[in-house]
């Protein structure tokens, strides 16, 4: 249930105006009885909040989350913890939407969070803090949309008292850090590879041999690239600096009270549900850019013309499309695709939107789509398994879906691009798609071009990566 001022932005520029605003709205509403309701109750006041990730850095330490559309139309910084739906239990993938479907989630509230890749699969003490899955409904939330910003403070009836939300306001700070990130990161003392450069070369040749041999058609072969550094890494801090270099990607963040942070700019979107709508996409084959005008082109017509990389997007696209058929009573899916062009990288995209099944919830759909072939392989179910033979490391909530979800919509995007920071070391995940005709050491050099966002954001040295 959202509560919301009617007072317009321009008359809440301060921080301590929309403080007071919103204290004379908790007041109010315990002084007339919070109830026992089970809904989430938003307290809303505009506010002047140009960035909302740079107003969660001026936060103090807590729970907080980030995500944001592509060129940053929507935006949403979170803090703080309302209410929590998680797991550390792993889950059948045949089970995975009747367990999701059952979570105690209440009506009225935005949960930010995510899931693993593999459910059925337990986490490694580097992924610990996260579980299987983890939604958070935040206590506090600056929402920032085409129509203005707002601050929102979630109450819920019967569980919190007004002095407890009271002292949440009063740790609050009302405006972007003004002060400015360092110019610079610390140095690189090393990087390791797991696995290293000539086993995943390897294992692409066995995987390559399976595929001429079983019904496997695509295998994504992922790695991990590890970077250490002098000093200490601000998650914040980097993806600050990665989203001003990747604007036509999703941005994510989930920081956990304790234990490493998952930050990512992904080009991929997983499905956007707005009550009966369906939007998702294919995005799969993969060429980098070029700074001289002329190569670049090359490279587009390149990506274009590949057999190869036509044949392994059409894995995805047919895949999507199979996978919602049986959702949607109507359907459209691009037949040619077009060239999704990124800040260091390229890859083929198709739009697929939809009109849904009046039964079909945003569980049917997460346990439909994921893993796309674009994540996982084809068929899936062997190709999972596949990627448990094959991989040494554990991939967490890498190629996982992270978003929100708020009682009939949803938003997920797909895990990747992305690395968990923590201290001095930051975990990079990313993956290559396997398929006939694929070069093993190309695809090594795939994956050193998906990592680039994050080598150029840090300053790195190109034979550093």
């Amino acid at each position: 249930m959202d509560i919301l001022s009617d007072i317009v932005p321009s008359q809440r520029e301060t921080g301590s105006a929309c403080r007071e605003a919103l204290r004379q709205q908790v007041r109010e509403f315990f002084r007339q009885g919070a109830g026992e309701a089970r809904e989430v109750v938003s307290l809303s006041e505009p506010v002047d909040i140009q960035d909302p990730l740079l107003w969660l850095v001026s936060q103090s330490p807590a729970e907080k989350s980030y995500w944001s559309s592509r060129r940053r139309v929507y935006q949403q910084a979170c803090i703080g913890v309302a209410d929590i739906q998680s797991s550390a239990a792993p889950i059948a993938p045949t089970s995975l939407t009747t367990t999701l479907r059952a979570l105690d989630f209440l009506p009225g509230g935005r949960y930010v969070g995510g899931m693993r890749f593999d459910p059925s699969v337990a986490s490694d003490d580097r992924w610990g803090s996260y579980g299987t899955y983890r939604f958070i409904l935040p206590r506090v939330e600056v929402r920032k949309t085409p129509a203005g910003t707002r601050v929102r403070l979630h109450v819920l009836p019967g569980r919190d008292t007004e002095a407890d939300v009271l002292s949440v306001l009063d740790q609050l700070c009302f405006h972007e850090e003004k002060q400015t990130f360092p110019a610079s990161f610390p140095a690189l003392s090393h990087r390791i590879d797991a696995p290293e450069r000539s086993t995943w070369e390897a294992t692409v040749q066995r995987v390559l041999k399976e595929i001429r041999s079983s019904e496997l058609e695509k295998l994504v072969l992922a790695r991990l690239a590890t970077f250490e550094f002098s000093g200490s890494l601000d998650a914040m801090h980097v993806l600050y600096r990665l989203r001003e270099a990747t604007s036509r990607c999703f941005h994510y963040a989930i920081l956990p009270r304790e234990g490493p942070s998952f930050i990512g700019a992904t080009p991929e979107l997983l499905f956007s549900q707005r009550g009966r709508t369906i939007r998702s996409e294919a995005v799969a084959g993969t060429r980098p850019r070029s700074a001289d005008k002329v190569e670049d082109e090359a490279l587009g017509r390149a990506l274009l013309e590949s057999e190869k990389d036509q044949r392994e997007h059409a894995f995805v696209r047919d895949r999507i499309e199979a996978a919602l058929k049986p959702h949607t009573s109507r359907l459209s899916v691009q037949s040619t695709p077009t060239v999704m062009e990124l800040a260091n990288k390229r890859h083929l995209h198709s739009r697929i939107e939809g009109f849904l099944h009046p039964s079909v919830d945003k569980w049917d759909l997460l346990g439909a789509l994921h893993p796309t072939p674009a994540v996982g392989g084809t068929p899936t179910d062997r190709a999972v398994k596949d990627i448990r033979a094959h991989e040494p490391v554990d991939r967490g909530w890498y190629a996982g879906p992270v978003g929100w979800v708020e009682d009939g919509d949803a938003t997920f995007g797909v895990g990747i691009r992305c690395g968990l920071v923590q201290g001095k070391r930051l975990a990079l995940y990313s993956g290559a798609g396997i398929v006939e005709g694929s070069d093993p050491a190309s695809e090594w050099e795939e994956i050193e071009h998906k990592i680039r966002d994050f080598i150029d954001v840090l300053g790195l040295d190109s034979t550093q990566s």
